[in-house]
């Protein structure tokens, strides 16, 4: 290098000019240093400082900008700033690696691919790693902020009539019978208070509570007592239960669990306040539903549970278990008498 050029002007710098330079015994330690200033567009495989180390220094003109190391295709590898540095890619070093601030590692995902709706288009799926998982064939709605999300659907139709409907919002509508070959698996219950099957998962954990507090921590002092209706037949037994205990109850609830052979059923009945004036509870004909109904004779369960706090917040727990059997076999008709010849 014949002249002394100042690459902060953004021209390219080649690192056999830099390594010349230093070989030639013309810059000191302090102009490599100017020299290798990170302009736009420097790029090489090492820099050879006069002591004969392989090193960079860069430094930006204004303290508070970052200084970018980037790769080929405008990926920023190595970003410096002043509040924290991060790396795109793994740390690879022979070397221990000493860190005088803090390390935050993070797993940084596939970059966000842009979105293009209304198209169909094969996409490849990748890992982390950028390794293939799989490959699907996308159709892409548009979902503008606002919309209503069943306004924007794909459509299968026969002549004027859709016979299969996905809309942006995720649900599915099928005009006729469904068929599934396979095994179909119902996905995660949303919490929307307007879903019956997140109200039933509501209704099925606190009835699972009641039952397990009951069975493990029953403390009597509840006067729970149960009993199956006259009213009960093969398809439904159903429950007189009453509560009189021997304190004023604040909150309590009751639960049913009915057991036939292997089936088993929890039941929420009720959760609230205990009525005053007179401390008692009444639970009429609580219809426990068997399907299909029972045979004859054939032997079930049904255990009531109740667990209720007093005003001084003391627990108490009961259950009572109802044996229930089946409507006896039909009585056999005599045969007919013979008549005599």
């Amino acid at each position: 290098m014949s002249e002394r050029a100042d690459f902060r002007e953004g021209r390219r710098v080649r690192v056999a000019d830099l390594n010349r330079e230093s070989a030639d015994r013309t810059a000191d330690l302090d102009t490599h240093v100017r020299l290798a200033h990170p302009g736009p567009g420097m790029s090489g495989a090492g820099i050879v400082a006069p002591d004969g180390t392989t090193s960079a220094v860069l430094v930006p003109d204004d303290p508070g900008r970052s200084v970018r190391l980037s790769t080929p295709g405008a990926v920023d590898a190595v970003v410096l700033t002043p509040a924290g540095h991060r790396m795109a890619g793994p740390l690879t070093s022979t070397a221990p690696v000493q860190v005088t601030g803090v390390l935050r590692l993070t797993q940084a995902g596939p970059p966000a691919e842009r979105a293009t709706p209304w198209t169909i288009r094969p996409v490849e799926i990748r890992d982390d790693d950028n390794r293939l998982i799989a490959r699907e064939l996308r159709v892409e709605l548009e979902a503008p902020p606002g919309a209503s999300l069943s306004a924007n659907r794909v459509a299968v139709r026969f002549g004027d009539a859709s016979v299969l409907e996905v809309d942006a919002g995720g649900d599915v509508t099928v005009a006729g019978d469904l068929h599934v070959a396979g095994t179909a698996s119902e996905g995660p219950i949303p919490a929307d208070p307007t879903d019956p099957r997140f109200a039933a998962a509501i209704t099925d954990t606190v009835a699972e509570r009641i039952l397990a507090v009951a069975d493990g921590s029953g403390t009597g002092g509840l006067g729970l007592t149960a009993e199956a209706s006259e009213l009960s037949d093969a398809a439904a037994t159903r429950i007189n239960a009453h509560v009189h205990p021997d304190r004023q109850i604040n909150h309590w609830g009751a639960a049913i669990d009915a057991r036939r052979g292997v089936q088993q059923q929890r039941l929420f009945v009720h959760l609230g306040r205990m009525t005053p004036p007179d401390n008692t509870a009444f639970l009429s004909e609580y219809a426990v539903v068997w399907e299909p109904p029972l045979a004859p004779e054939e032997q079930a369960a049904v255990t009531v549970a109740v667990v209720a706090f007093d005003f001084r917040g003391e627990l108490m727990a009961q259950q009572v278990t109802v044996a229930v059997v089946g409507p006896p076999p039909p009585e056999e008709e005599p045969p007919p008498e013979e008549e005599p010849l």
